[in-house]
């Protein structure tokens, strides 16, 4: 169905259509020629077209002409490249807490509970260097003291440890039932980095079970999508939730979904395209997953801890 702005009979009046040129005259007519000759089996130059029907040829032509006009006009509109869009640390803060109180429902709160997380993932998605330090393996920091006050921004770049996380790596966001690390991850979802979206863990293991490999192999290859805002052209996926899932069987195959999904992504997808959340430590990971993919998620991911002590914010 052609769109009515692109329609040749769409109403356009006879004095906006624009003119043809001799060649393109010469052309209506040869072409309505040829095609009269072909149909009584002779040559185009025996065809003769009366100045009436020349005009309605000529008429029709115009009203294509501008049709094609208007068709490259929108087309280089649609395919113009845009602007990408850029985000520093400021901006993104902002948006990060814009969407985290969205999806809060309530105004989201900084505190020492959750205030060096987020400055580092504000840092790791706007890509600023700083002094690459190598993040221990470990899932239980020594507390910190507890305030339950909003934060401001200056107050989170003066307070919090300046440490970077490498950008060529995904992350592995670990912290207590209900301290946010759903919502801090789904609040940063779209950022100049690496888009992604969040999946629950769970979900996929329910998904295995009822349709089988094909969901192993739908999840360990790259995704593209319409180049977004930031230039992106594939999406990543954040694990939700990773320990929460059950192993599963599939007509009898008990596989631990999660586990082949990770170690397939290892081998073919950018590790920034990978991040995950849990309330597993590194011992109970290798527990489950063992200690072929613990050894991979070590080079994978980046590790984000929150504090023992955070609270259930639920």
């Amino acid at each position: 169905m052609i769109p009515g702005h692109l329609n040749p009979q769409d109403g356009t009046s006879h004095f906006e259509l624009p003119e043809l040129t001799p060649e393109e005259q010469r052309q209506a007519i040869n072409t309505e020629k040829a095609r009269r000759a072909a149909v009584l089996a002779c040559s185009p130059a025996d065809i003769t077209i009366s100045p009436d029907t020349a005009e309605k040829l000529l008429q029709k032509a115009r009203e294509q002409k501008a049709a094609n006009i208007k068709a490259k006009s929108y087309w280089d509109k649609v395919y113009k490249p845009r602007p990408i869009k850029t985000l520093n640390y400021d901006q993104l803060y902002n948006l990060f807490l814009a969407r985290a109180s969205v999806l809060a429902g309530h105004p989201f709160i900084i505190d020492d509970h959750n205030r060096d997380v987020i400055h580092q993932l504000c840092l790791y998605f706007t890509s600023q260097p700083e002094t690459r330090n190598s993040q221990p393996e470990t899932l239980n920091p020594q507390p910190e003291t507890r305030n339950s006050q909003p934060e401001t921004h200056q107050q989170i770049n003066e307070s919090t440890n300046q440490q970077s996380l490498n950008p060529t790596k995904g992350l592995l966001l670990a912290g207590g039932v209900g301290c946010g690390k759903t919502t801090i991850m789904r609040a940063f979802s779209s950022n100049p980095l690496s888009t992604y979206r969040v999946i629950p863990a769970r979900i996929i293991s329910f998904q295995y079970a009822e349709h089988g490999i094909h969901i192993i192999r739908e999840f360990t290859r790259s995704e593209s999508i319409p180049i977004n805002q930031y230039g992106h052209t594939e999406t990543g996926i954040c694990f939700d939730d990773l320990g929460t899932e059950e192993e599963r069987k599939h007509f009898g195959d008990s596989i631990n979904a999660m586990a082949e999904i990770l170690l397939s992504r290892y081998d073919t997808i950018p590790f920034n395209q990978t991040h995950i959340t849990t309330n597993l430590n590194a011992d109970a990971i290798e527990q489950i997953y063992g200690s072929r993919l613990r050894s991979r998620m070590r080079e994978m991911f980046n590790l984000i801890h929150f504090p023992t002590s955070s609270p259930d914010r639920r």
